[in-house]
This record gives C-alpha cells, structure tokens and sequence, in this order.
C-alpha cells in the first residue's frame, strides 16, 4: 500500500519514525517535503510548490496518514496545510488516517466530516477499507 504521510513539519523526526516504521511493513511512504527555510518571506514564495508537491504525492497514495502530534498547546494539532491536505485526500477518495484523536479547535466539526478513522498510534490499523471516524 502507497501511503501518504501529512502533519505538522514540527513533528518530521516523528513522521520520519512512523514512516521507517511502515516501511519495514511492506508499504510504500511519502513524507511532507521540509521546506528549511526559516524566513516567512522565503516560505511563502515557495509554498505553492510544496503544496503541489505534497498533493501530487496524495494523489499518488492509497492512503493519508495525519501525525497529528500536540503542538503549541494543543492537542491531537491539526494545522491548516493538514487541513488543506485532508480536504484534498477526501474529495479524490483516499482513506484519512488520524494517529491519535481528533483534536478540540475551532473546525473539529469539519475534521469529522472528513471521517477519519482514529488508529490510537496503531499504523497496523491501516487499510484499504474503511473511511469513518472510529474513536475506540
């Protein structure tokens, strides 16, 4: 299985880990590109090629896996590029993986409607077959 992993580019070292993880599964894994460059200014010129570059990489995917690790405070953090990618995985049809719960923010109504399926850190839950939300 082709899977795509999306969070907070704060949490790469533990996405990098999952991803190794999921590797010595069998499966094949796409990480976030990190972008390195510390200057807002900087960024924001090149985000939307990182943008593409993650959706090319959903597209190309079975599945999205969101690390949605607590950051700033809160939570099971899912940031707006998550979102956003979210969004993008729902609407071509992809399952949406959440490693741990869906975090308590202003859009959580929203996330729901995307019917991730909650795997509890358990990347073994993984599969092709289900796209709802499971909070066991």
């Amino acid at each position: 299985m082709i899977i795509t992993i999306s969070g907070s580019i704060g949490s790469y070292d533990n996405m990098s880990m999952i991803a190794e993880r999921l590797k010595a599964a069998g499966h094949e894994v796409y990480l976030p590109q990190p972008s390195g460059i510390p200057a807002s200014q900087e960024l924001r010129r090149d985000k939307p090629a990182l943008i593409r570059e993650h959706t090319n990489k959903i597209k190309q995917s079975d599945v999205l896996l969101v690390a949605n690790y607590d950051k700033n405070g809160v939570a099971n953090y899912i940031g707006p590029n998550t979102f956003l990618e979210m969004g993008m995985a729902y609407a071509l049809g992809k399952p949406i993986y959440l490693l741990r719960d869906i975090p308590e923010l202003a859009y959580s109504d929203e996330l729901y409607g995307l019917e991730p399926t909650v795997v509890h850190d358990d990347t073994s839950r993984i599969t092709l077959t289900t796209n709802s939300t499971e909070e066991n």
